[in-house]
């Protein structure tokens, strides 16, 4: 299953060159953009999620800017859960229902769903 418009009427899906280049995967590499997923679209997620993590690393363009500096989450009004262990965090809704993801303090990234924190 493949979604091609997001719930804002924007395409969706990979670019690719008539050479075969990933143009989504280049501009992620360069710093020029970040990865956002929309399950179901999750064909390429992990190349993406392989050139932001180095993209990140190399501070990278916008990876290289105050204002995408990673910040812990507990810096998140509201973020800790009850039990201390775990960080609820919004994430992108899927198939249009608001969703909450819960995240490890020990997790950088969540299937299905990208967020740097």
């Amino acid at each position: 299953m493949f979604e091609k418009v997001d719930r804002y009427k924007r395409l969706l899906g990979p670019l690719f060159t008539e050479e075969g280049v990933h143009l989504n995967r280049v501009l992620v590499s360069l710093g020029l953009a970040s990865v956002t997923l929309h399950p179901p679209n999750l064909k390429y997620s992990q190349r993406l999620i392989d050139a932001q993590v180095e993209a990140e690393r190399m501070a990278r363009w916008i990876w290289s800017k105050p204002a995408y500096e990673p910040m812990p989450v507990d810096s998140i009004p509201g973020s800790k859960s009850k039990a201390g262990v775990d960080w609820l965090v919004p994430s992108f809704p899927c198939s249009g229902a608001e969703s909450t993801t819960t995240w490890s303090t020990e997790t950088r990234w969540t299937f299905g769903f990208l967020s740097p924190i």
